[in-house]
């Protein structure tokens, strides 16, 4: 894979993937040394989720217990995604987004780009195609927010009204919604690397509002905006809504030693920041700058690994900016 094209790969699934991965790795008394391996197909299983929905949304199962029947009658087969290209094969909508999975999994740029004009061709308002077509184009961030926003205006216009209300809160859940949540992740991450931490914010938490599992793992950078933003109240209360994440994951941690700072709860700090150190004792340095962080951010971590901190002092980096002075606080508390 060219460099370019695995860059974009990683920049559009790297948070999903994260999150997945740490997940498995709680559950582990032992972490094996090195990165999680990465992902050759990352889109299979949304693939034979939309195949199956395809297949299995005919009407024909008279109960629950028929529908299952029938869903594993199909999982026997192997052969999901070739029985739902053969019943929608003649739908150009169908196809041009296996096109779209086929060029977000492209060996190299050149294949990408070909696949991506051929889904386009076929639908033009393949929204997957849509937002991969414009990450190629080399356009600056600000000039790029205002298509990106035409593209979810124009799938919300299509979808209506009360497509959206009746399916808030399970967004990620309904397969033909993965592409626009995909496309308001890079809204929100294009709005938040030029500071407009305000437009970010609105963003990630309409994300949380259509999506309240939050599959893609927003909540992580929105923490950090929080911080950025001087909003530690509103990092309070997203750390709250997902309680179990500040007891596992190094980024939320340290969010949290952060937002008690700043809401001059010193006690409360030195608190959290011991408990933030036993979770990921790599962080500190990687956030007081002692060690330099890579080149290149990593795909995937292990609870406790130094690529966790990487990550999270580059989620936090927004906060770090804008409150230098956490930083002399914390240089007084040294490992």
């Amino acid at each position: 894979m060219s460099k370019a094209r695995r860059d974009l790969h990683r920049a559009k699934l790297r948070r999903e993937r994260i999150r997945r991965e740490a997940h498995a790795a709680k559950g582990q008394a032992r972490q094996s040394p090195g990165q999680p391996p990465e992902l050759a197909h990352p889109f299979a299983a949304e693939r034979t989720m939309r195949a199956l929905q395809a297949l299995l949304s005919d009407g024909k199962s008279k109960s629950k217990e028929d529908l299952n029947l029938r869903l594993q009658a199909l999982l026997k087969t192997g052969h999901i995604e070739d029985l739902a290209d053969a019943r929608m094969g003649s739908d150009p909508a169908w196809r041009a987004q296996n096109l779209a999975y086929d060029a977000l999994e492209a060996d190299n740029l050149d294949e990408a780009i070909a696949l991506v004009n051929e889904a386009l061709r076929l639908d033009p308002g393949c929204l997957d195609a849509q937002r991969l077509t414009l990450s190629l184009t080399p356009l600056p961030a600000s000039d790029k927010i205002p298509l990106m926003q035409r593209l979810l205006l124009a799938f919300e216009e299509r979808m209506g009204e009360e497509f959206f209300a009746e399916n808030k809160g399970r967004f990620w859940g309904v397969i033909e919604t993965r592409p626009y949540m995909r496309a308001m992740q890079d809204l929100g991450e294009a709005l938040a690397g030029l500071e407009r931490f305000d437009e970010a914010i609105e963003v990630y938490e309409r994300m949380l509002e259509l999506n309240t599992n939050d599959n893609q793992g927003v909540r992580d950078d929105l923490l950090g905006i929080y911080l950025a933003a001087g909003k530690p109240e509103m990092a309070d209360a997203l750390l709250k809504r997902f309680p179990s994440d500040e007891a596992h994951f190094s980024n939320q941690a340290w969010g949290r030693v952060i937002e008690r700072w700043m809401a001059g709860d010193l006690n409360g700090a030195c608190d959290a920041l011991a408990k933030a150190r036993k979770l990921n004792a790599y962080a500190q340095s990687y956030l007081t700058g002692a060690r330099r962080m890579p080149g290149r951010l990593p795909n995937g971590f292990r609870i406790g690994s130094e690529e966790e901190a990487q990550l999270t002092c580059a989620r936090l980096m927004p906060a770090l900016k804008h409150h230098p002075e956490f930083l002399s606080w914390l240089r007084t508390n040294p490992l």
